[in-house]
Formats: structure tokens, sequence, C-alpha cells
């Protein structure tokens, strides 16, 4: 009991006034357990040490107060496409979502604005390839933006009344064969053809852009 009663002044003095307390209940614990277990038989005392011990052990290890939890607003991160990894995986959804297309044109402003860089790249870069015969990156140049601008032309146009829909569409059908005429030339590789047909896509392409406007 005099070990018992110097461990608790021990642990008042490095642990503080908190974990002291916490001490000197579980000295007292043992101490009922002790003058508890001598009135009764060996058995007994033996139990009763064990169940001492183990109170005081619990009364010890036991948090003095509660820890601080942090929370984190996770909506913007789901918003910027968190999720789609998870709906690549869900048999249960269309192969659109799946594969995160529905997600890539929800927003109409970001299918337009996706629009305008496709005919900037047509109007631009591909003019530079075309002129110094860069035929093989010219090809993968135009079927990169074209099949980009393809679906965004008929996610906007979807969006039209009936009359302007078909107008619309009209426009789409021009702009794609003229497009395929230009593919054409850069895979027979002739100046002559590629500048007559690419001449033909950018006045095709202004009379599509006009027509979604």
């Amino acid at each position: 009991m005099a070990a018992s009663t110097l461990s608790a002044q021990r642990a008042f003095l490095v642990a503080g006034p908190a974990q002291a307390s916490t001490s000197r209940q579980a000295t007292r614990a043992c101490r009922s357990v002790v003058v508890r277990a001598q009135a009764e038989g060996p058995a007994q005392t033996r139990r009763a040490l064990i169940g001492g011990l183990m109170a005081a052990a619990v009364a010890v290890t036991m948090p003095q107060q509660a820890q601080a939890v942090d929370i984190i607003d996770a909506t913007k991160v789901r918003q910027a496409g968190f999720d789609i990894i998870y709906e690549a995986r869900d048999l249960d959804l269309p192969q659109a979502a799946r594969d995160g297309i529905s997600q890539f044109r929800q927003s109409l402003e970001d299918t337009k604005k996706r629009l305008d860089i496709s005919a900037k790249r047509i109007n631009g870069d591909l003019s530079g390839y075309v002129s110094k015969k860069y035929w093989t990156l010219a090809r993968e140049e135009l079927r990169l933006q074209t099949g980009n601008l393809r679906q965004d032309v008929n996610t906007i146009a979807n969006t039209f009344d009936k009359t302007k829909k078909k107008a619309a569409l009209g426009a789409r059908d021009a702009f794609n064969k003229s497009v395929d005429k230009l593919d054409f030339a850069f895979r027979s590789k002739s100046a002559e053809k590629a500048d007559a047909a690419y001449a033909e896509v950018k006045s095709n392409l202004q009379g599509l852009l006009s027509a979604l406007g």
C-alpha cells in the first residue's frame, strides 16, 4: 500500500494534476480491493486482486478529453470529377456515363468553349502544317479537332428549336463533307488539292459557327 501511495505521488509530480488525480483514484481502488481481499479466502483474494488491478489500469488509461475531429468539405472536389473513376466501374450506368462523355458535355458553356478552341486550331495550327506540307501532322490535327467538334456541334444543336436545329445540322453535314475531302488530300499528299480543300473547310466552318451562334 505504501508503494502504491508513492507511485501516485510520483505520477502527480511527473504528469501533472489531471493524470495525478486519475492515479489517486486507481490507488484508492487498489486499497479497497486489498482490504476486502484480506477478509476473504485465498481464492477470493486472487480474483479480487486481479479485478482491482484491471480496474486501476482502465482508470489510468481512460482519455481525459475528446480529440478534435477535422471536417473537410469535398463538394468542390466532387464537382471537379472525383467520382468519375467510380462511375467508370459501375456496370449499372450507361456506357456514355461510364466513359465520361455525358459528364463532359453537361455544361453548355464549356461545350461552346471547346468548340471555339477547335475552330481556332483548324484555322490556325492546321494552316501551318498545310503550308509546310507536313501531311501526317496535318491529318492527325484535322481528325483530332473535327472529332471533338462534331460531338460538340450535336450537343449545342440539340438545345435549339426544330427550325434552327435543322439549319445547324445542315451546316454540320456540309462541313463534314469538306473535311473528308481535305483528309483525302492529305493522304494523297497533293498540295494543290489540299489548298483547295482547306479553303473549303474554313468557309464551311465559318458557316457552321454562324448557324450555332
